[in-house]
């Protein structure tokens, strides 16, 4: 059986490793368009979001993971604790 690198063109290999991070950093700016972390408490569910999901990227290595542990922790930070802020 070929390795993996043999049987994946340059284009795949380079799309697997710029993909990634690409797509996370889109994420990340998208939800902080229009957020003001200025403002007090209602900044406090995104940067605490924010933080998670760098922090289990770095350990973790996974995008997806990281991108459901942020997506869950800031609605749940949205929706339980700090509801009508």
């Amino acid at each position: 059986m070929l390795p993996k690198s043999a049987t994946q063109s340059k284009f795949v290999q380079i799309g697997n490793r710029i993909l990634p991070p690409a797509i996370l950093t889109l994420l990340v700016m998208y939800s902080l368009k229009n957020t003001h972390l200025t403002s007090g408490q209602s900044a406090l569910p995104a940067i605490l979001a924010l933080a998670a999901v760098i922090i289990v990227h770095i350990i973790k290595r996974n995008a997806l993971l990281s991108i459901l542990v942020g997506t869950a922790l800031y609605m749940f930070l949205k929706q339980i604790i700090f509801h009508g802020l």
